[in-house]
């Protein structure tokens, strides 16, 4: 296994105030195992039963957020969260990590996953799809449901990126 220093940010709360300080880890260029983006923090868009984003940063979604006065998120109010329950029956579904946001273009964003998914697929080699996935879920709902997703999809993920 082949190992070179690289350096990747830090990543915090304040980094789109001021630049992140740099730190050094190792450059894996092989590897046996797979990793795995798992949106908690920032969370992930949603989409309604009919396939239509009702949350996410796209200037679309926004707009027609705007436009409805929000009465689009009201589909997003949860009845009931019972944790032992996958499907809860109303439609909604995670569909991908929450990508930037830019208000005003050069003064103010909202940073979301897609710096540190570049970083993270640039300084270490990752390909997504085959070594690196990206794990949107529903965080409207209790963590134990999102595990449990990660406990069905991370071994299969990880037998095919082996068997390569």
């Amino acid at each position: 296994m082949e190992v070179s220093q690289t350096t990747i940010f830090k990543w915090g709360h304040d980094s789109a105030l001021s630049p992140p300080p740099a730190y050094s880890l190792p450059r894996i260029s092989a590897s046996f195992n797979i990793e795995v983006l798992n949106s908690l923090d920032l969370g992930s868009a949603l989409a309604g039963p009919d396939g239509q984003e009702l949350w996410g940063t796209a200037p679309s979604v926004l707009f027609k957020n705007f436009a409805t006065l929000g009465s689009r998120l009201d589909a997003l109010e949860l009845q009931s969260d019972d944790p032992e329950v996958d499907d809860i029956g109303d439609g909604i579904r995670p569909t991908w990590p929450i990508a930037d946001l830019h208000l005003m273009p050069g003064l103010w964003k909202i940073d979301g996953y897609t710096k540190i998914r570049a970083t993270l697929v640039d300084r270490f080699g990752l390909n997504p799809g085959r070594n690196f996935f990206e794990l949107a879920y529903d965080w409207r709902r209790d963590n134990r449901v999102a595990a449990r997703a990660l406990a069905r999809q991370a071994p299969r993920w990880l037998e095919e990126w082996r068997g390569e």
